[in-house]
């Protein structure tokens, strides 16, 4: 008898169970008429979905669920457009939401990718934006909620738009993005078109500060700065650090909802300092021999300057030097190398043009040399070239005049990047070279070394013709650093180095 009790209590236990992972695992269905709502319908498999009076998406977090998966099915056609953008307001401990949407690539396979969103304070709707590069094919949406324990999340909208889509001088024009060395200070001003002045008359405009490597919208950042709506705009950024002067700028027409109108193309500040725009011919020499490049009759001399010798191999070890906050110790034997040969060609009465590259191997790098991608490398970067330019500056040690950036820049051996992200990725580093050197009072020239155009076909790590990567560079140069800084090219190759 004890035996079938036992039996019984432990069977009612596993009906129980059963019954309620059941009534736990019921999907949730919500349909939101509203229309800036990308979708037909949204549905959760744990956390109840309902729309509220206003047609915005409201979800109610289970204790038990610690995470949330809401699916949205696009039903309208795409529009001409680039970002997404997500509005919400969190009432709930949710802290990120990852942003996974599905789409069909060239070949009609699905593919996903996922943007992580940090959300804002809570119960206060901010509005998130991610840029998507396929909007045409996206099939499939879905967010997940992470870090909830209880509470609500509510949708306002789920929306396709344009970023940065003043290209065609739709809501204005960018006057001035300038930084005043005098004052200390960054200058962003314009005018706005009258019918956008008398439809968005109670808008604002505001500013952001975005990273040099960002290509969408800085979503969930704190607008640097707010005006009321106007035909003319002035936006000032003081205490310039070298953070500031490192990323772009932009600024955006906000709803009075928070909602985002309309986008300037972001910008670079540009400099005070004035760069010669006219090219230079020479005849140069790369020897270590200051008397005989004398009698070859050089106007030029290049020294090449390795990054990865430049630094100590220990460290605490070597010559201190302190930039942006952070401390470097540079080799002073590698240095001491240097000075020599910068000081003979100096006295020789000739130019010194140094190169920055790297020694790392070919499968050490996706990158030809020293093209920065994470921030840190960008800091690196900014603080060896500003260590030269402000060690090489007085006759001292001898004085250079250009700073070549690397080997050929038309060669990389990364097969995963397109020619127009890796260009974008070279010019960034060309401005924090360019912006680095402005401590020798912009003295410097900036120069690109390519590959000889007669050369073409004969390297097979070429993979693209010179004149291809100048015509993505000026491209380049012009959309994200125009008036910004003025660059050079120097075009290498057997027939002028003699070999």
């Amino acid at each position: 008898m004890r035996k079938r009790i036992g039996t019984f209590v432990i069977l009612t236990i596993m009906i129980a169970v059963f019954l309620s992972v059941n009534a736990y695992a019921e999907t949730s269905y919500a349909t939101v008429s509203r229309k800036n709502f990308i979708c037909s319908s949204f549905s959760s498999d744990n956390a109840t979905l309902t729309e509220d009076k206003n047609g915005q998406l409201m979800i109610n977090f289970s204790r038990s669920a610690p995470e949330v998966s809401a699916d949205v099915e696009i039903s309208e056609s795409k529009r001409a457009v680039n970002a997404i953008r997500l509005a919400m307001t969190n009432n709930s401990a949710c802290n990120t939401v990852l942003f996974n949407y599905h789409y069909l690539d060239s070949r009609g396979r699905t593919k996903s990718k996922v943007e992580k969103i940090s959300l804002g304070s809570r119960g206060t709707r901010t509005d998130y934006y991610v840029y998507v590069d396929v909007p045409d094919r996206i099939t499939h949406i879905s967010l997940k909620f992470s870090g909830i324990s209880s509470g609500s999340m509510i949708i306002h909208c789920l929306d396709f738009l344009s970023i940065y889509n003043n290209e065609n001088d739709v809501c204005g024009t960018i006057d001035d993005c300038v930084y005043d060395q005098d004052q200390d200070k960054i200058v962003i001003s314009g005018t706005m078109k009258y019918d956008i002045v008398t439809s968005c008359r109670n808008a604002r405009l505001v500013l952001y500060g975005m990273s040099l490597d960002s290509v969408s919208f800085p979503y969930g950042s704190i607008p640097l700065a707010s005006l009321p709506m106007s035909s003319h705009f002035e936006f000032s950024v003081s205490d310039i650090s070298i953070d500031k002067r490192l990323r772009s700028y932009m600024v955006a027409v906000m709803g009075e909802g928070g909602e985002l109108l309309y986008t300037f193309a972001p910008r670079v500040p540009s400099t005070s300092a004035d760069m010669a725009e006219d090219g230079q011919f020479y005849k140069g020499v790369n020897t270590d021999l200051g008397s005989a490049a004398a009698r070859a009759n050089a106007s030029l001399a290049i020294v090449e300057v390795d990054l990865d010798k430049l630094v100590s191999p220990n460290v605490g070890e070597g010559l201190l030097y302190a930039c942006n906050g952070q401390y470097y110790y540079f080799n002073r034997q590698y240095i001491s190398m240097l000075d020599g040969k910068i000081q003979r060609y100096y006295e020789n009465g000739m130019r010194v043009a140094l190169r920055l590259y790297s020694s790392k191997t070919e499968g050490q790098k996706e990158l030809p040399d020293v093209v920065a991608v994470s921030d840190q490398q960008r800091l690196c970067l900014y603080a060896y070239t500003e260590f030269l330019c402000a060690r090489y500056s007085s006759s001292a040690r001898g004085v250079i005049s250009e700073l070549i950036f690397g080997e050929i820049a038309d060669r990389w051996s990364s097969e995963e990047m397109t020619l127009e992200e890796y260009t974008r990725l070279y010019v960034d580093s060309l401005f924090i070279v360019h912006e680095a050197s402005m401590i020798a009072d912009g003295g410097i020239r900036i120069r690109v070394p390519i590959s000889d155009f007669l050369e073409v076909g004969e390297n097979l790590d070429v993979r693209c013709s010179p004149r291809v990567f100048l015509t993505s560079l000026g491209k380049a140069l012009e959309e994200r650093y125009a008036g910004v800084m003025n660059i050079d090219v120097l075009v290498e190759g057997s027939l002028l180095s003699g070999s």
